[in-house]
């Protein structure tokens, strides 16, 4: 098994994706390696493609299952608004679908947001997990992220969305749009709701992150089994930023031994 960054690039690029029936959606997702299954959940307005560094490291030790939410890379998109209560319930009935009885998981932004309602929820399906640029309530942003999306325009359609989604490219604008009310208003739970999860969780963040470190250090606080890194020379895309570190520092998480 071959995978380089370029693989994950390439518009057109033949892709190994199957469908699934989850919910009222039908999820498009891929899968690498053998051995324990480890889900790796992408970020908002973003796909399979922004975990490109982190596939092939992974695929060498785990079978790595990478579904696409609604409205993102070659998922159709759903009706009703984006929530990561129903984020969650999604990869809860994929994990179901696939009839994965427990996994490590793996979430960026989005992808980890949605984490800490599935591992409340649906215990059973969880390992453990890891949170990069993950937060549980939407003042947690920096106050200049929240002011620049309330003013943001979007010029065009996204390649990837183009190049990948089912649907019309001008859908490419209703996604966005509940991108953004998500990201206004959403998540808006509470410290306390993270000390009624028991699995073992790793709040990663870059130390340039648009999510706030004191939110982070609360995280991790309130939360019975965590551990923090806080990543150097890193903002929130630290998984392309710093995959060359980060990949050991969560591997070394989900196995409990250290990588050299």
């Amino acid at each position: 098994m071959k995978l380089t960054p370029s693989f994950f690039s390439l518009a057109g690029n033949r892709r190994k994706g199957r469908i699934v029936r989850a919910g009222r959606a039908r999820i498009y997702y891929e899968v690498y390696g053998r051995g324990k299954p480890l889900l790796l959940l992408h970020g908002g307005l973003s796909c399979i493609d922004g975990l490109r560094h982190q596939i092939p490291f992974f695929a060498r030790r785990f079978k790595v299952y990478l579904p696409e939410r609604p409205g993102h890379g070659h998922t159709a998109d759903i009706s009703g608004p984006y929530t990561y209560e129903a984020m969650a319930s999604q990869t809860a009935a994929f994990m179901d679908a696939l009839r994965i009885k427990k996994a490590l998981l793996m979430g960026y932004s989005d992808g980890a947001n949605l984490l800490f309602r599935l591992a409340l929820r649906r215990p059973d399906l969880v390992d453990r997990f890891i949170s990069v640029g993950g937060n549980i309530h939407h003042s947690g942003c920096e106050p200049s992220f929240q002011r620049e999306l309330k003013k943001q325009k979007v010029s065009g359609v996204d390649p990837r969305y183009e190049a990948y989604s089912p649907d019309d490219p001008a859908h490419f604008y209703e996604v966005f749009e509940k991108c953004r009310r998500l990201w206004l208003t959403q998540p808006k739970w509470n410290m306390g709701m993270l000390k009624k999860i028991k699995a073992s969780v790793l709040i990663v963040a870059g130390d340039r992150d648009m999510i706030r470190h004191e939110h982070s250090v609360r995280m991790f606080r309130a939360l019975k089994n965590a551990q923090l890194a806080i990543v150097p020379g890193a903002s929130h895309a630290a998984l392309k930023e710093k995959p060359g570190l980060l990949n050991k520092i969560m591997l070394e998480f989900f196995t409990g031994r250290a990588v050299l």
